[in-house]
């Protein structure tokens, strides 16, 4: 069987994308869609000039971009502060062990994962993300996987989820 193995320290980069491009990859459709209905609602309320309906689509509106635009914002802090905190205020490298179960070890904490718990793959040009939960994943550095396309790496998981 193959093995692969990653390696990296987390940064911020890591988590903001993590926590933009796949933790809040739908609330931002969803969120934008919802902006839309109400502008267009209060496009709407004017034209009937129901001052009432435009101030309630327009609270809407300002309340779903306000918790897009900090919702992200403190989700980052928070993972990061909360990593910080489990390290006694150090960054310590994450190594994941690709063998017969997915072995993180980062620090003093170790973990397995079974192949099966993965639910979805996300790949982004500096992160890969497997999915055990809606909202817990792995987090990859594709970077320390140079001899390994993300079309391999999925085959391998795919294989490895089907035994």
């Amino acid at each position: 069987m193959e093995s692969y193995k990653n390696q990296y320290f987390v940064s911020r980069k890591m988590v903001q994308d993590y926590v933009y491009k796949v933790l809040f990859r739908d609330k931002f459709r969803l969120g934008i869609c919802i902006a839309i209905l109400s502008g267009v609602l209060i496009y709407i309320s004017d034209q009937k000039q129901d001052s009432f309906s435009m101030g309630m689509y327009g609270t809407c509106m300002f309340i779903v971009l306000f918790v897009l635009l900090v919702g992200p914002v403190m989700m980052v802090r928070r993972y990061l502060a909360y990593h910080y905190r489990m390290h006694n205020g150090e960054s310590v490298q994450t190594i994941i062990t690709f063998l017969d179960k997915i072995q993180i070890d980062e620090g003093t904490t170790h973990m397995e994962i079974a192949y099966s718990q993965i639910k979805k793959c996300y790949f982004t040009k500096d992160l890969w993300v497997l999915m055990i939960q809606k909202n817990s994943g792995i987090m990859i550095d594709p970077k320390d996987f140079d001899q390994v396309s993300k079309e391999e790496f999925l085959q391998f998981i795919k294989a490895c989820s089907k035994k």
